[in-house]
């Protein structure tokens, strides 16, 4: 596995930065959150974030949105093996909080061993957190190394180059009026920038986890996923059929009922969709 983490910094960078152009062309639906994600990269690079060195990028969107898909292809983009990689560590926390029987300080250490090893096989390390905001994730120490700026904590030191995804469906319902009132003002999905939006989700998000500082250093940090559109689900669907052997009148079929099983919700004008591109797959591979 040693192979894996043999890039310097320089070419961790250049990766980082071709990382994007392949959210561009795999994620669909998402600007502003690519948007977000480059701009995120980029305040690293220049040392320009408040939470400095550590890459910590907060995913917050409804289910079915991409934000797992996204975190995944990111992992693939700066590791060969992607998630299947050691040097990529997906927790599902709720689950790992269950399996040590809710006891948090159990939990706190298993944590705390598991990111510990990852930084000792790549300075460069991924750590994704799913479901964060539905335990008490403000009783787990190794949160706050990883979150905090002071150097004088031993495990801070050790992990400040990795890379940590959270990811949330905490203000969804704030996302998707937000993107409704954007579209009854007439502005694009990946343009609109909403400061009240991003200040809710910054307090909801400091509510969970109140070793963010302040509320600019977790606004700096928000990627929203905005709910996806008739469109996005059209397009899932073709990108997936594309890849098996049918035919045109066969294609449209199939998209055609993927269309009509999807639930949405809105005005006649802007309509959302009740779940993303996973879902979609698995309908199309159900497809007889």
């Amino acid at each position: 596995m040693s192979h894996e983490c043999c890039i310097d910094r320089a070419q961790h960078t250049n990766l980082m930065k071709s990382m994007i152009k392949s959210l561009h062309s795999n994620v669909y639906g998402q600007e502003l959150a690519i948007k977000r994600i480059d701009n995120i990269v980029k305040r690293y690079q220049r040392g320009e974030n408040r939470i400095r060195n550590t890459k910590i990028f907060l995913f917050h969107g409804d289910i079915g949105t991409g934000k797992s898909y996204t975190a995944s292809l990111m992992a693939n983009h700066l590791f060969p093996q992607g998630n299947v990689s050691k040097l990529v560590v997906s927790l599902d926390l709720v689950s790992i909080l269950n399996d040590n029987h809710n006891n948090y300080r159990q939990t706190n250490q298993w944590l705390t061993n598991q990111i510990l090893k990852l930084s000792r096989l790549c300075y460069a390390g991924v750590v994704i957190f799913e479901r964060w905001d539905e335990i008490h994730i403000r009783q787990l120490s190794i949160i706050n190394s990883i979150i905090s700026d002071t150097m004088n904590d031993p495990n801070r030191m050790k992990i400040r180059r990795m890379t940590f995804i959270f990811i949330s469906t905490l203000g969804s319902q704030e996302i998707n009026n937000a993107t409704m009132a954007a579209y009854n003002n007439h502005m694009t999905r990946g343009n609109f920038q909403d400061r009240q939006l991003y200040l809710q989700l910054a307090q909801l998000i400091r509510d969970k986890i109140p070793q963010f500082n302040t509320v600019d250093n977790v606004i700096d940090i928000i990627v929203p996923f905005l709910p996806l559109e008739r469109e996005h689900i059209k397009l899932c669907a073709l990108i997936t059929l594309s890849k098996m052997v049918l035919d045109r009148k066969s294609i449209i079929k199939i998209t055609d009922n993927v269309i009509k099983s999807v639930s949405f919700y809105g005005e006649d004008k802007f309509q959302f969709a009740k779940f993303g591109c996973k879902r979609v797959y698995d309908i199309v591979n159900a497809a007889p």
